[in-house]
């Protein structure tokens, strides 16, 4: 397996999850739609086909092929799995979560006396863009380090602050988990105490939240034979994670140290305004081309960050024989900062026969390398974020193929995208670091009522960065996480 540079590494170890990094800028760019049961169980591959409400956000001139008004409601199931490794142990996380990705209305009308201008669409819908829930757990008796290193290393480079909370190394200062003495800072694990390592080491990490996109939609249909569209999309974004290693002296071989536990609860939110613009030509009844661009985004952002340690002793702890045996400490953070996401462009071929059946397939390339992030009001030392995204994200193309075939008032469809590596050295050897499978059935009345169903199995490997040992080696766990979405949706044609 290749590793990312040093300087990634670097922005990556825990601790840093109150201070912007690398993981920040890709998560808030990267985007993985989900929206109605249809478009879901095409895997998304409609850029070229359109007509559908969740087709919009892909390419917008997409609403102009409808010849009808529609509005429509998308409630979803997810069951998340997550299979974690680390160290050579492995154990399973479930998680379950319901959603509503999909809300929109559609609005067509038909101009035959308005010249090549043959019809006119509006629409509004809310698609979700990404979905971040996972859990992951890493469990081991380590034996090579502790958490309590990332502090010790700190507090060697930085000192600490007296009677104060105001850095990461002094939360393990006043929960007495480092202590000086004439040679320096030192821990119970350290070379400098004749313990050892060997604890029980526990880590949790837990991820929730989303990316949504409210569309504001226009439309226009020349002739039947070239349609063109324009978004004006409002962009939210709501991520949570908790992070919390526990480590217990199981064997008692530490002299002081019983058992302690850090805790971090991140929360980050904002919204970004971005325009989106496509258009779709059909040259023969059968053959439709697609192409979108969408503009970058500038999110707004707001991260508040909670951290806090508490450590049991089995000795008093005190200078002065008080009988300390508990030690705990907390710190409150909050910033304010921007991300501006790459663009998008988007290529797109349909074949259309009849009313029978359809193929789309979607060729989209972002360049993540273009992502940047600024603290709004100072640099707060932001420069070595945006190194590591021009060093270490490239370009990555995504690739997306589904069809559908109706018969009758029924309707099958089949999808797979493949999503790339965005990373410059690929932490999984692979091209596509995200496979996404799906297929989906849904029924037409002629009253104008439809319902959709779909399951969609995306697929990820995920290297998750704990925190940096004394020696400066990154400790890491591995999840592959399998994510089951089940769609429904509900709507009518008018």
């Amino acid at each position: 397996m290749k590793k990312i540079t040093v300087l990634v590494a670097s922005l990556l170890v825990a601790g840093s999850l109150s201070a912007q990094n690398l993981e920040d800028v890709l998560r808030t760019s990267e985007t993985f739609p989900r929206g109605n049961a249809r478009f879901t169980a095409m895997s998304g591959a409609m850029g070229a086909l359109g007509n559908n409400m969740s087709a919009i956000s892909i390419n917008p001139a997409g609403s102009a092929i409808a010849r009808s008004g529609s509005m429509e409601i998308t409630p979803t199931f997810s069951y998340i799995k997550t299979e974690n490794h680390f160290q050579g142990n492995y154990n399973r996380r479930f998680e379950t979560a319901l959603r509503v990705p999909n809300v929109g209305l559609m609005i067509a009308k038909n101009t035959p006396n308005a010249g090549v201008l043959s019809g006119v669409s509006f629409g509004f819908a809310i698609n979700n863009q990404n979905i971040f829930e996972s859990s992951m757990r890493y469990e081991t008796a380590n034996a090579t380090s502790s958490f309590t290193d990332v502090a010790l290393r700190q507090a060697q480079a930085d000192g600490v602050s007296d009677g104060r909370v105001e850095s990461f190394q002094d939360l393990f200062w006043q929960s007495y988990l480092l202590n000086k003495d004439e040679y320096g800072y030192f821990s119970d694990f350290t070379e400098f105490s004749p313990s050892t390592y060997g604890q029980r080491q526990t880590a949790v990490i837990t991820r929730s939240g989303g990316k949504n996109d409210y569309m504001f939609n226009l439309g226009f249909d020349f002739s039947q034979y070239v349609y063109v569209g324009a978004d004006l999309s409002i962009q939210s974004i709501n991520y949570n994670e908790s992070f919390m290693i526990e480590e217990n002296d199981t064997r008692n071989q530490l002299e002081y140290l019983s058992d302690f536990r850090y805790r971090e609860n991140l929360a980050v939110s904002g919204n970004g305004v971005m325009g989106k613009f496509g258009i779709i030509a059909r040259p023969v009844e059968f053959v439709r081309l697609g192409f979108a661009f969408h503009t970058p985004t500038t999110f707004f952002l707001t991260e508040e960050t909670t951290q806090r340690v508490n450590a049991n002793f089995d000795k008093d702890v005190s200078s002065d024989n008080t009988n300390v045996m508990h030690g705990a400490a907390s710190l409150n953070n909050m910033y304010d900062y921007n991300i501006t996401t790459p663009g998008r462009a988007i290529a797109s071929l349909g074949f259309v026969f009849k009313n029978i059946a359809m193929i789309g397939v979607d060729y989209e390339s972002v360049n993540y390398n273009n992502a940047y992030i600024d603290a709004r009001y100072n640099d707060d030392g932001l420069s070595n974020v945006n190194d590591a995204v021009a060093n270490n994200l490239s370009r990555a193309d995504n690739v997306k193929v589904g069809a559908e075939v109706n018969y009758g008032m029924y309707s099958f469809r089949l999808g797979t995208a493949l999503y790339g590596n965005p990373y410059t050295e690929h932490k999984n050897n692979e091209a596509f670091y995200r496979t996404d499978i799906s297929a989906g059935v849904g029924i037409r009345t002629e009253s104008g009522f439809y319902c959709d169903l779909a399951w969609v199995k995306s697929t990820q490997t995920q290297y998750n960065f704990l925190y940096q040992d004394y020696n400066n080696n990154v400790v890491q766990g591995k999840s592959k996480i399998k994510k089951s979405d089940f769609a429904l949706t509900l709507g009518c044609r008018f």
